[in-house]
């Protein structure tokens, strides 16, 4: 847009604009920066002493740098947005990367204190002079699961009536760990030695009664059962 003084201050829609009347100025530009067809600004020329100052070659030029201006600022606006895409990124790293330093910590700290637990456990449990074992009774477990979709529910009734049940459970009693009180009563010289040896078929062999108690109790969900054998 070009306006001459005597169009811009005595017609049309600048006439009484009172910039325009303060300074008279000779040549006014007024060029639009585009970018891909999207404004990015505006620039905007005056001279107070030319007429016509903005015609042209002297326009082409002005038009050139105005699309270069509109691409300069659509890269410094892009750049922005990458520093601070860049810098929130950096702060979500660093956030994370504190998270899982400090879940590394207390896992750390929560194992150690395993351990410890742990090794009091195996302290206890190989010293205590009362004979200790540490059996898997999770397959036990899988047959009681069968019976009861079998639709058994009085364990106590099916145990007495069907003694081959117990068999049934005894084979899939896995005996894990005994202590040094265990092995020893048996004449063994190790736990190893035990392990490799033992058959708890033998531990029940005259006696099935403490066994069929004991599984009647685990069948029926109860969490503490006492019995002499």
């Amino acid at each position: 847009l070009m306006l001459k003084q005597t169009i811009a201050i005595r017609g049309g829609t600048f006439a009484r604009d009172p910039y325009l009347l303060q300074r008279q100025p000779k040549s006014l530009l007024c060029l639009p920066m585009l970018e891909r067809g999207t404004l990015k600004g505006m620039i905007y020329l005056e001279n107070n002493t030319t007429i016509g100052a903005f015609a042209g070659d002297r326009l082409e030029v002005l038009e050139l740098l105005a699309t270069q201006a509109a691409i300069s600022l659509e890269n410094a606006q892009l750049y922005d947005r990458i520093e601070e895409y860049s810098r929130t990124l950096e702060q979500k790293v660093r956030s994370r990367t504190q998270k899982l330093q400090q879940e590394i910590r207390v896992r750390v700290q929560a194992e150690a204190a395993l351990r410890e637990s742990e090794n009091r456990y195996k302290t206890l449990f190989e010293d205590s002079a009362l004979q200790l074992w540490e059996q898997d009774f999770s397959d036990v477990k899988k047959y009681f699961n069968c019976l009861s979709a079998m639709g058994i529910k009085d364990f106590r009734s099916f145990f007495h009536s069907n003694p081959n049940s117990i068999f049934q459970c005894l084979k899939r009693i896995k005996v894990l760990s005994v202590n040094r009180a265990t092995y020893t009563a048996f004449g063994a010289k190790s736990e190893e030695e035990f392990l490799a040896n033992f058959h708890l078929h033998s531990l029940f062999s005259q006696d099935f009664r403490v066994l069929r108690e004991t599984l009647i109790a685990l069948a029926e969900g109860k969490h503490q059962f006492r019995s002499e054998f």
